[in-house]
């Protein structure tokens, strides 16, 4: 009322965030083959379409996926660790590719500069960096804290 939210939905969204911090650390400690299906999950479960397969030897992509809805195909490259000299070579060789709307960059433990240079990226940036706390957003968001935690024993 009076434009104040209610002590519970307050209650809901400190406790949210607690959970997200405790999922983000738990990422960070994934095997690189599972934080890779955990992408994968990510993007699928928010309705996204993979049309490649996941990781191995595929070449600058691990994910391409296309957006039914808006028919648009986007790439991602999905890494344990990285920095952002990783990041300007990926983004060097996606940036021109013309069947991508977009990129995707996503690393569950980037360097102080990566995470620095994800924090400035913007909406309309064609290649940009997910890192583990928007992983971890994301993966609460749509039920996969379990698989998380699960994964991580």
């Amino acid at each position: 009322m009076n434009g104040e939210r209610e002590a519970n939905v307050l209650a809901a969204e400190v406790a949210r965030d607690s959970l997200v911090g405790a999922v983000q650390t738990i990422i960070r400690s994934l095997h690189w083959r599972d934080f890779e299906l955990l992408v994968d999950l990510i993007f699928t479960n928010a309705g996204w379409k993979r049309v490649s397969e996941v990781g191995g030897t595929q070449k600058t992509l691990d994910l391409i996926l296309d957006v039914p809805i808006v028919r648009k195909r986007y790439g991602v490259q999905i890494k344990s660790q990285a920095d952002k000299e990783h990041f300007e070579a990926y983004k060097a060789q996606v940036e021109t590719r013309p069947e991508l709307e977009r990129s995707y960059f996503v690393v569950h433990s980037p360097s102080q500069r990566l995470e620095e240079y994800a924090e400035r990226t913007t909406s309309d940036d064609k290649v940009k960096v997910l890192g583990p706390r928007q992983v971890a957003e994301w993966s609460v968001r749509y039920g996969l804290t379990d698989w998380v935690m699960d994964k991580a024993g």
